[in-house]
C-alpha cells in the first residue's frame, strides 16, 4: 500500500511567524543565497514556502542565534 502525503504550502506572512524571522529577512536569505531559491505561486508570483523550506528556514535560524 503506498501512502501520499500531501506538503501544505504557506505564505512569507505563515512562514515569518512560524520561524520567528521578519519577512524581509526570509527575502534577505534568498537573494543572498543562504536559502535555495523559493518556488512562486503560478498566477500570482508570490513566494510559496512548503515544509522543505520551513526545515531548512529553522535550521538556519538556529546557526544564526549561535553566532554563526
Amino acid at each position: 500500500m503506498s501512502r501520499t502525503t500531501t506538503q501544505r504550502s504557506y505564505t512569507i506572512t505563515e512562514t515569518a511567524a512560524l520561524t520567528g524571522l521578519a519577512a524581509s529577512t526570509l527575502r534577505y536569505y534568498e537573494t543572498i543565497g543562504v536559502i535555495w531559491p523559493i518556488s512562486r505561486g503560478e498566477s500570482s508570483k508570490h513566494r510559496v514556502y512548503d515544509e522543505d523550506d520551513l526545515d531548512q528556514l529553522m535550521w538556519v535560524a538556529c546557526l544564526a542565534a549561535t553566532g554563526m
